[in-house]
């Protein structure tokens, strides 16, 4: 009888202790994609100032001027109850597309007067954008922890059975993937 009890004992602190695991694996990713999520916004606080330069220069391409609206609009949708990579992969394919335009112009007119001012504006984003590549792996590597604590034996019994949380998609960045062809598992 001793020995049951010794063992119930062990099971129920071993079950406290996935379940609590399970728990703050969680709370990290949603710790990471607030991070993600100041960032982008930080990004966004620039974005008023560069599109007030932009619209003094008659000469910058108006697709210039729809992504950086489209940009704003997309950091808008990021929501901390809603980790979602679909809407972080939209932002980040629109921050690429605006960066392409804005160099294309620069380099279009470089007698332009407010050259320097947009190149402390870009400069900031730039910071900013190395700020959010930087919590995006965290938030990846929290995801991957937290995927591998609900998934591998026998935590998966305490998650179905107490938890509940379903796996979490990484953010993947599609257009970095295209131009860069290593495959650990692709055969020689």
């Amino acid at each position: 009888m001793e020995i049951l009890v010794i063992i119930l004992v062990i099971l129920v602190v071993w079950s406290i202790i996935v379940y609590n695991k399970i728990i703050g694996n969680y709370n990290a990713i949603e710790r990471a994609w607030s991070n993600v999520i100041v960032y982008e916004r930080q990004k966004q606080k620039v974005i008023p100032e560069l599109e007030k330069v932009l619209k003094e220069q008659k000469e910058f391409e108006s697709e210039t001027l729809t992504n950086i609206t489209k940009l704003r609009a997309s950091i808008s949708k990021l929501e901390a109850s809603n980790i979602s990579p679909s809407v972080l992969k939209e932002i980040e394919q629109t921050t690429t597309e605006l960066f392409k335009g804005i160099n294309i112009t620069m380099e279009a007119y470089p007698e332009l007067k407010t050259v320097e001012v947009m190149k402390g504006l870009m400069k900031e984003i730039s910071e900013q954008q190395a700020n959010i590549s930087a919590s995006i792996r965290i938030l990846n590597q929290n995801i991957e922890i937290f995927n591998n604590s609900i998934e591998i034996f026998p935590n998966h019994i305490i998650n179905s059975i107490l938890n509940k949380k379903n796996k979490i998609e990484v953010f993947q960045d599609t257009e970095v993937e295209k131009e860069f062809s290593y495959s650990p598992f692709s055969k020689k």
